[in-house]
């Protein structure tokens, strides 16, 4: 008996006594790495790096520590004294060719060598590789979650529970240098453990035809009207439309003046009686634009969402459905 407690006793203060390693873990840029995981060889010990990279554990000289990050290339060091200091590569540095002269880039995921760089977009820890057509600015809107609903497809703003936005080392710590530009996490909405629910939604939108009251436009007989001011007070001169088929009505009527008819005589008289005459014609051609190009329409989108669960799985199921006739004619979407 007093052997096994002897025995104990001695163990304890072996370990007791083996000494704690710590130091910190950085990229090559000198920034520290946070979530490093370090594990002591062949054995389950193991610690991770804080958010400023600093780290501790037990071991003793000799051990092997293992330093493992997504992204990153791990890195083993043996146990030489209290303090280890340690620097990651990341995977794109530690596959860069070695020799002098030599320049090469690594491009993963929706890259451009021109353009902006776009953050890594991430649903439910699943990475996104198509580009997301959304400017991250926009987020700071109080509308974010409908834009993150129309950006992304098979979502819908109710199916979003909540993102968060991650920037320089906390980013690339988790996602590796896919994330150097940032990372957008969102997260849909889950069951409710122990209770079940239905929820619907819709949201209709009226758009009506605009009208010219809208806007600051003439109409035809305005702006005939114009034209035989500007025409009177001697502002119009055939040099200055001839060729010019963007100057509308007056171009057409000097155009007419300056054409012969069949019998030599020409379409129109270069009288004021006849060009008043013709741009009075003219004022009554009103074609409505709006009318032809836009129509009332009414968009409507109906979600339709179920949300169970028990104490060990939980459920959540949604579906939704956009009719859309299109504000401009023959623009239908569903």
């Amino acid at each position: 008996m007093w052997l096994m407690v002897l025995f104990l006793g001695l163990s304890h203060l072996a370990h007791a006594q083996q000494p704690t390693i710590s130091g910190t873990v950085k990229d090559t840029q000198g920034k520290a790495l946070a979530g490093v995981t370090i594990h002591i060889k062949n054995t389950a010990e193991k610690t991770q790096t804080d958010l400023d990279g600093h780290f501790s554990i037990a071991a003793k000289e000799g051990d092997i520590l293992v330093f493992s990050l997504t992204g990153m290339q791990s890195q083993e060091q043996t146990v030489k004294g209290i303090t280890l200091n340690v620097v990651l590569l990341s995977e794109a540095e530690a596959q860069k060719p070695k020799g002098e002269g030599v320049a090469s880039t690594n491009m993963r995921g929706a890259t451009s060598i021109t353009g902006t760089a776009k953050p890594l977009w991430v649903v439910d820890g699943v990475i996104l590789d198509d580009d997301v057509p959304l400017d991250p600015g926009a987020l700071s809107s109080s509308d974010a979650k409908t834009l993150l609903a129309s950006a992304l497809g098979g979502l819908s703003a109710d199916d979003i529970s909540g993102f968060r936005v991650l920037k320089d080392a906390s980013a690339t710590a988790i996602y590796g240098p896919r994330a150097i530009s940032g990372v957008i996490e969102v997260t849909t909405r889950k069951g409710s453990k122990g209770s079940s629910s239905i929820s619907y939604t819709n949201e209709s939108t009226y758009r009506l035809i605009p009208m010219y009251s809208d806007f600051n436009i003439m109409n035809s007989q305005e702006q005939m009207d114009l034209y035989m001011e500007m025409m009177r007070r001697g502002w119009f001169s055939y040099e200055q439309l001839v060729g010019s088929d963007k100057a509308g009505e007056m171009w057409r009527m000097y155009d007419q003046i300056n054409s012969a008819a069949p019998d030599g005589s020409f379409l129109l008289k270069n009288t004021p009686e006849a060009k008043g005459e013709y741009l009075r014609r003219a004022s009554l051609r009103n074609t409505n634009w709006f009318n032809r190009l836009f129509q009332s329409s009414i968009m409507q989108q109906h979600s339709v969402s179920l949300s169970t669960g028990t104490d060990k799985t939980s459920y959540y199921a949604s579906v939704s459905v956009l009719s859309d006739p299109g504000w401009m004619k023959y623009s239908k979407q569903d």
